[in-house]
């Protein structure tokens, strides 16, 4: 292929390029610069972080979102469903998806664990009374919507980490959720 119908985008030693500075007749392609939100709003309530959640979410599921009863907004994410929550307590919300059940404790049980929360950047796994989750914890004050849809669709690949989990710890994967589990 001649290097006519090559282009290029980026930086040279002297900084962004230049079309002067291409040699064999490239073509400089502007780089498209990403739009990111930086909105933060303060929330004076859980209710009111609770819509500002909710219109979040809906930007990344691309549909209507409503509250089960625990006052979760369940997202599907393949076989596994992550709930996002409004803390009552304090301004955050914690995302998290069970992954197994009936798990018994074991060494091998807290090994895995950590050894997959070593993986993880923003999230941990944990054992809770026979169930093991995934969650994440986010801070919401500000709230900035950008950052949450991130979180969930970051929490979205967990998809696939309860049979990963299961070939080495055993239990049971949910096929439903199961409420108050976390």
């Amino acid at each position: 292929m001649p290097p006519s119908f090559l282009v290029v985008s980026g930086l040279g030693p002297s900084g962004p390029l230049k079309a002067a500075d291409l040699p064999l007749g490239l073509g400089l392609v502007e780089a498209e610069e990403e739009v990111i939100d930086t909105t933060a709003v303060v929330a004076t309530d859980p209710d009111e972080l609770r819509d500002l959640v909710a219109a979040a979410v809906e930007s990344v599921v691309e549909c209507a979102v409503e509250f089960d009863a625990d006052g979760d907004i369940p997202v599907q994410a393949g076989n596994t469903v992550v709930y996002v929550r409004v803390e009552e307590d304090s301004p955050s919300v914690r995302l998290f998806a069970s992954l197994l059940h009936e798990v018994p404790w074991s060494p091998r049980v807290g090994h895995t664990l950590n050894e997959a929360n070593t993986r993880i950047s923003y999230g941990r796994d944990a054992f809770h009374d026979g169930h093991v989750i995934v969650e994440y914890q986010m801070f919401c004050r500000p709230f900035v919507p950008e950052l949450m849809r991130h979180a969930v669709v970051g929490m979205g690949l967990v998809d696939g980490l309860d049979v990963q989990l299961q070939e080495r710890i055993g239990g049971s994967i949910l096929s439903e959720h199961q409420d108050g589990v976390a």
